[in-house]
């Protein structure tokens, strides 16, 4: 059984993953590391830093890599937890064709590829949705001061919000976490509910 752990940027996802790897689940987490890339002379690239920096030139391109970053995020995993998945990178490419960030034609390439990853990775049977607010992400965000996450917004965590909620809310195979209370003191009652939800996921017919 695979599930994701879904929520805006800054909701506290790696936080919870890390927590449920020291209780023992198998997890895989965001990978951000390879969002770093390297020319033919040897020098890196940080891709997420030069989105920030310049959305409508770099957000079809970035948004491609990172989709493709989660289908090799997979390969080792076919049970356990995943920081996001392949699924919730469309509210990404969703959110930047809303704010005109991909062109009509860069967004339906990226659609293509995005079908692609769909096939190219095992089912997800199930969501963790870690609800917090947004001025809750901004804080965090701020404290953690990971390079080139400076320049990220209210209205664009706004954004990605109303994309997770769309996508989430009201299915039935989703966990809803509040995302505001301290994980490391809640952890026991926290697993506690992860344990009757994957209970609640083997009864589904998926």
């Amino acid at each position: 059984m695979l599930i994701s752990v879904e929520g805006n940027i800054g909701a506290g996802k790696t936080t919870f993953c890390k927590l449920l790897a020291q209780r023992g689940y198998k997890v895989s987490l965001e990978p951000i590391a390879n969002w770093n890339v390297t020319d033919e002379v040897g020098e890196v690239h940080n891709v997420l830093h030069a989105f920030y920096q310049a959305p409508q030139k770099y957000a079809c391109m970035f948004q491609t890599l990172v989709l493709r970053s989660r289908v090799e995020q997979c390969r080792p995993i076919n049970h356990g937890f995943l920081e996001r998945c392949v699924h919730s990178d469309k509210l990404f490419g969703s959110l930047q064709r809303r704010l005109g960030n991909m062109s009509a034609v860069e967004y339906a390439t990226y659609l293509f590829q995005f079908r692609q990853a769909v096939r190219d990775t095992p089912t997800v049977n199930g969501h963790i949705y870690i609800k917090t607010s947004v001025e809750t992400c901004l804080e965090r965000i701020s404290r953690r001061a990971r390079e080139g996450e400076s320049g990220i917004s209210k209205s664009y965590l706004q954004g990605l919000e109303e994309e997770h909620e769309e996508w989430l809310q009201g299915q039935e195979n989703v966990l809803v976490i509040d995302g505001e209370v301290d994980f490391k003191t809640n952890m026991d009652f926290l697993v506690l509910q992860v344990e009757g939800y994957r209970h609640s996921l083997a009864t589904f017919d998926v």
